[in-house]
């Protein structure tokens, strides 16, 4: 059997680099977010509290089309994205806040964590099948 050239230090940390930015997406959720008139169009709009400036949203208007920003400014009666865009809360059908969710990513991680141990144990023995990598 033939061994397989040894990777050279950039190409393990550029394979690595790779590896981890792709999987970060997946750490990632969406939690719904009540809208006070959802429900009662003609209700009176009330402040959503629990998002701030920086978050990602994703709205679903009333008429189906799809909206998605960060927050620039969470005012009295809308929500305006970093784009420019003002959506009224009562043009909202549903709302969801973007947010890392911690048993995705520990998930992840171990996983990762895994294979790379894997990798390196049949990289370093006598066994290693050609061509694998």
């Amino acid at each position: 059997m033939t061994r397989i050239q040894s990777w050279s230090g950039k190409s393990r940390t550029l394979t690595a680099l790779i590896v981890c930015a792709s999987i970060l997406p997946g750490c990632h959720s969406q939690k719904r977010i009540a809208i006070s008139n959802a429900s009662d169009p003609s209700a009176p709009p009330a402040p959503i509290t629990a998002l701030k400036v920086g978050d990602q949203v994703r709205i679903t208007l009333r008429n189906g089309d799809e909206v998605r920003f960060a927050v620039a400014e969470v005012q009295a009666d809308a929500l305006v994205g970093d784009n420019g865009r003002r959506v009224l809360y009562t043009d909202m059908q549903s709302l969801e806040k973007r947010h890392l969710s911690k048993v995705k990513t520990g998930v992840l991680v171990g996983l990762l964590t895994f294979w790379v141990a894997i990798i390196i144990a049949l990289a370093n023995s006598d066994g290693f099948p050609t061509g694998v990598i």
